[in-house]
């Protein structure tokens, strides 16, 4: 029989595989830098969505507001208009009143005199 000169190995020297916990904590790590980028996009996308829906919201009351502003503006332009066309009106009588009331006062001072003529 020959005599072995080679020693038997063991599993674990055939593996080699000794327990590192670095390795474990780097992975942890990683796992863990994942689920924070995960989550702030998760943030970002909702932070989005909420701003576009409220600027689209705020982008409609706008147009709104926008189209009663200029609804209310020609209202006011014709509420002027009638006023100045109601002013002119109240003029114009008041003038012509004033023409009438001259007349009248004309005609009985015509009228006065002439009863004064014909009663003597």
């Amino acid at each position: 029989m020959t005599k072995r000169w080679i020693k038997k190995s063991t599993t674990h020297d055939l593996v080699r595989a000794d327990y590192d916990p670095q390795t474990r904590r780097a992975g942890l790590v990683f796992a863990w830098i994942l689920i924070l980028i995960l989550l702030a996009s998760i943030g970002l996308g909702a932070a989005y969505v909420i701003r576009y829906s409220t600027t689209a919201q705020t982008n409609r009351q706008l147009s709104t507001l926008q189209e009663e502003n200029k609804r209310l503006q020609e209202a006011l332009i014709q509420s002027t208009a009638k006023i100045q066309q109601d002013e002119a009106a109240r003029e114009e009588l008041e003038r012509q009143l004033s023409e009438s009331s001259a007349n009248i006062q004309k005609m009985r001072d015509e009228l006065t005199f002439y009863h004064q003529q014909t009663r003597r």
